[in-house]
């Protein structure tokens, strides 16, 4: 499906049964990990009966997945089944926290 330019493509993906949606400019802000790669076409994909692009992993993280390439954040307490996932995705640098002082307090972002 395409809305006028190849960014605003939306890829759509079965994840363990669950269906899941995000722009192709997205996942393109990562270009060395598992989906650019899935997406650019180096290596070939599983698609099901209705076009989704196949994934045979736990559909939860996947979701946490999804949300590093929207938000540019990896959860500071990940589980080892998590912490395997994002592996495997090629996502292993979290972005840095910044630290902003609130009146005593310290607020990590």
């Amino acid at each position: 499906m395409n809305f006028g330019s190849k960014g605003n493509e939306i890829i759509k993906f079965n994840c363990g049964g669950s269906k899941f949606e995000i722009t192709r400019a997205t996942i393109e802000m990562y270009p060395d990990t598992l989906l650019a790669n899935m997406i650019k076409g180096v290596f070939s994909i599983d698609k099901d009966q209705q076009g989704y692009i196949f994934i045979d992993r736990d559909p939860h993280i996947f979701n946490d997945i999804l949300n590093y390439y929207r938000y540019s954040y990896i959860p500071s307490c990940l589980t080892f089944l998590q912490r395997r996932d994002f592996e495997y995705f090629g996502i292993t640098k979290p972005r840095p926290s910044i630290k902003i002082e609130i009146g005593e307090k310290n607020v990590f972002i």
